[in-house]
């Protein structure tokens, strides 16, 4: 599926490539690998720093994912795991044996 914005499709495809490498990387390389613009992806990195999203080393000029994007993730994890129990309760509740009393 293609995003409806150029910019979207760009992003994610850094996002998507840097997780992915499990490791960090130049802007070159990741230039060369999307075939976006360098001045591109550079600016993206350095707003997704700003946000926690991509991590910046100055030593090499290297990036990698940031720490909130992964923090992210686990939250929605966590959510999801809330109600995959409170869902499981509530089925526990409504397959629990019925009791017949007889007089």
């Amino acid at each position: 599926m293609s995003p409806r914005h150029k910019g979207t499709g760009q992003v994610v495809a850094i996002l998507t490539t840097l997780t992915l490498r499990e490791g960090w990387a130049t802007v070159a390389e990741l230039s060369a690998e999307l075939n976006l613009h360098r001045d591109t992806v550079r600016a993206v990195l350095e707003e997704l720093s700003v946000h926690g999203w991509a991590q910046h080393r100055e030593e090499g000029d290297l990036f990698t994912i940031g720490a909130e994007l992964p923090r992210l993730g686990l939250h929605q994890h966590n959510a999801l795991a809330r109600r995959a129990a409170a869902l499981r309760a509530e089925l526990d509740h409504l397959c629990r044996p019925l009791t017949l009393e007889t007089p």
